[in-house]
């Protein structure tokens, strides 16, 4: 076997603690920074998603400013339909209303308890120190077609009152031709005191 020489000893030493000297580099600066990448490139993505959101919202063709203001009148709106607990009962009146108007019949309204709203991300929406709380109401309606579409339309253009549809069958039953027999599911939206 032959014997390294110095040199030789000296070049594996080397290359040895350049080996390493990388190594640390990677570990110890590469690989913190590439995380930070690829936060950094993440939380950009979910602002492109925002953006195109908002776009979507108040079209392509429309300056910084005038979606800023679109967007701000539309909150303004929201801001003026929603309720505070006392005027359920206006609220639910307006259902009401909104089925005469229609031309559609109650047959029956199943009010359930109002509970403090929380969304999928788990926030509960507050205003001047109210919460918002939901009520659903299980309804079923008697009607033609078009007047079913007419009610759900007054309800999503109510100027009074915040209502969610969350969900609805439509049936035909003999006893009833030739209108439908609707089972609609509404959420209503008020603020109140915390309790």
């Amino acid at each position: 076997m032959n014997k390294l020489s110095k040199e030789e000893k000296k070049i594996i030493s080397l290359a040895g603690l350049l080996v390493l000297v990388t190594i640390l580099a990677i570990v110890g600066v590469y690989n913190p920074k590439r995380k930070v990448v690829r936060k950094e490139k993440e939380r950009v993505e979910v602002k492109e998603a925002e953006v195109r959101a908002i776009r979507a919202m108040i079209g392509e063709d429309v300056t910084l400013e005038e979606g800023v203001e679109i967007l701000q009148e539309r909150a303004e709106n929201l801001k003026a339909k929603y309720i505070r607990q006392r005027n359920i009962s206006l609220a639910l009146k307006i259902l009401s209303d909104s089925a005469n108007s229609a031309g559609v019949r109650i047959v029956s309204t199943n009010l359930q308890s109002l509970n403090v709203f929380t969304s999928n991300q788990g926030i509960s929406p507050t205003y001047n120190g109210d919460v918002c709380k939901r009520m659903p109401v299980n309804m079923v309606l008697e009607g033609k077609y078009e007047a079913m579409g007419l009610y759900l339309s007054l309800l999503e253009n109510s100027p009074i009152g915040i209502y969610t549809i969350d969900g609805f069958s439509l049936l035909r039953e003999e006893e009833i031709y030739p209108d439908l027999s609707m089972r609609l599911k509404v959420s209503l939206y008020c603020f109140s005191p915390q309790k």
